[in-house]
């Protein structure tokens, strides 16, 4: 498999999942989500730090890929209907 969207994005994806304690009762920091994301994916991220802290600075929306992903869920589940 590879990450075939932007680094940023599976950085807002990493952090998002971090923050939210969803990997292993929140008991997994995020430089070991880091690094499984990135074997996973077949990707470097490179200083995971700090592209978050360019993400916190971000002029709009600091979550463009979560807003995306929650936006094409929904889409997808409008189709079934």
């Amino acid at each position: 498999m590879f990450w075939t969207s932007s680094k940023n994005a599976l950085v807002e994806l990493i952090y998002a999942m971090y923050a939210s304690g969803v990997v292993s009762h929140g008991k997994v920091g995020i430089r070991k989500l880091s690094m499984i994301a990135q074997i996973v994916f077949s990707v470097s991220l490179g200083d995971l730090h700090h592209a978050f802290h360019r993400m916190k600075t971000r002029a709009g929306s600091r979550t463009v890929f979560l807003d995306q992903l929650k936006i094409s869920l929904e889409e997808y589940m409008d189709k079934d209907l």
